[in-house]
């Protein structure tokens, strides 16, 4: 038994010796609420806005939470031509550590943004549907940072 990462994100990052169809789905464990936040008065509101914003404004800090945000980040940042100042924080309550204070610009959340209403604004869904705590937020069509994977169980 497994979890998503081993189907779904070592395949991208490594030569693997099984593949997807290897596997047969349990159960799928949660969904993340996945999303480029900012705080609520940010001269940006979406992502559009905020690559924008990034292009006038070399070197946006963003955070990201390791590996997989990272390398949607860096995939955003090439496909746009974007100078982004990649910060590794340990964790979401951390981004919003450093939102708050002011030291960041852009956090990727995984879902702890919801925690704090009105203080944050969602640039973008990471997920392939619209976040169920912000509806009215386009889900993200940019396959350079649509998240792959729910966290699931698979067995072998």
């Amino acid at each position: 038994m497994g979890a998503s990462e081993i189907s779904t994100w070592i395949p991208l990052t490594k030569e693997v010796d099984y593949k997807f169809e290897d596997f047969r789905h349990i159960a799928a464990v949660t969904e993340f609420q996945n999303a480029l936040i900012a705080n609520a008065d940010a001269p940006f509101k979406t992502l559009e806005e905020m690559v924008e914003y990034a292009r006038q404004n070399p070197g946006l800090k963003i955070a990201h939470q390791g590996a997989i945000s990272e390398l949607m980040l860096k995939q955003l940042a090439e496909k746009e031509n974007l100078d982004l100042r990649m910060i590794t924080a340990s964790g979401g309550a951390e981004i919003v550590q450093l939102l708050l204070a002011g030291q960041i610009d852009v956090g990727y959340s995984g879902g702890i943004h919801s925690s704090y209403p009105g203080k944050f604004e969602v640039i973008s869904s990471l997920n392939k549907e619209r976040l169920n705590d912000s509806p009215t937020k386009k889900a993200s069509l940019n396959p350079a940072i649509t998240w792959p994977f729910r966290p699931t169980l698979y067995s072998w």
